[in-house]
């Protein structure tokens, strides 16, 4: 800290978790200030980089930034900003659900609907070569058989009977596009 005039803590701001990428800010309620910041875990002073626009991030990173005023410096402020893992094929489904639901992002990618129960609870997703069930009491959730889905999304995942299900998932879930029409392309192995 400086000893003359108090320079206010910069605040770092960036979304996380975030998917993809994340536009990182850094202010400072000093005007004068000049911000200096980090991003490999290192404390910042006055000859790390200086702050002069927001950038992106596309991993986990820590990042550390300080603000001087003239000889006066402010305290570190530091922030996680956490990339989300997305699951992208049925094998990181599968390898991801476990005995309890958690938390994930699934991509999915242009998979079909190839069937649903009579009552509208259990849905049927398939890639082609392997496939998971989409899970929901009420009934309610607006897809049919040939719907092609894609887009990333959040759901809750776990094991159930030996298969991946997912809940939390409707055909109105912002994310996911459904187009209506798919023509299932099976994987037919020789006996």
């Amino acid at each position: 800290k400086g000893q003359d005039v108090e320079v206010a803590t910069p605040v770092i701001t960036g979304e996380t978790p975030f998917i993809g990428s994340t536009t990182v800010t850094i202010e400072c309620e000093t005007e004068a200030a000049t911000i200096y910041y980090t991003i490999d875990g290192t404390e910042p002073t006055n000859q790390s980089t200086e702050y002069t626009a927001p950038f992106q991030l596309a991993e986990n990173t820590t990042v550390k930034a300080i603000a001087y005023d003239g000889t006066n410096w402010s305290d570190v402020a530091s922030k996680e900003i956490t990339a989300t893992t997305v699951l992208s094929t049925m094998d990181e489904i599968f390898e991801a659900a476990g005995a309890t639901a958690s938390t994930q992002y699934i991509a999915f990618n242009d998979w079909i609907v190839t069937g649903v129960s009579s009552n509208g609870k259990n849905v049927f997703v398939t890639d082609g070569t392997k496939g998971f069930v989409i899970n929901d009491g009420s009934g309610a959730m607006g897809f049919k058989a040939n719907d092609v889905l894609s887009g990333t999304v959040q759901v809750n995942l776990q094991k159930y009977k030996g298969y991946a299900q997912v809940t939390g998932l409707k055909a109105s879930t912002t994310g996911l596009t459904v187009d209506e029409g798919g023509v299932p392309t099976l994987n037919v192995l020789d006996a």
